[in-house]
């Protein structure tokens, strides 16, 4: 049952990484994607567990492990990409080229 449950949480993910096009061309895609991905992963996760044992869990508990799973994967979308002031330019602010 795990192994299934792993399987269709990686087919999901795959599918919105297919469908948004992820890269460093296309930021808002990225972050959507470094977002959406805990989203997908933590909702089948819970639903799982509520349909195997029954919500022996808050909502507040759920939906807020949700929702902080998705900022922080977010938040780490941010940091991973560099903003496109810094990709093409290679000297350091404030100096001066050779």
């Amino acid at each position: 049952m795990a192994a299934g449950g792993r399987t269709r949480r990686r087919r999901l993910s795959d599918w919105l990484i297919r469908l948004l096009r992820p890269s460093s061309e296309r930021p808002a895609a990225f972050w959507a994607t470094a977002f959406g991905v805990p989203v997908l992963l933590w909702s089948c996760w819970f639903g799982a567990v509520a349909i195997a044992e029954g919500v022996g869990r808050s909502a507040e508990l759920w939906t807020g492990t949700i929702l902080w799973t998705a900022l922080l994967g977010g938040a780490l979308g941010l940091l991973m990409l560099p903003s496109r002031a810094t990709v093409g330019s290679s000297a350091s602010p404030g100096t001066s080229g050779p």
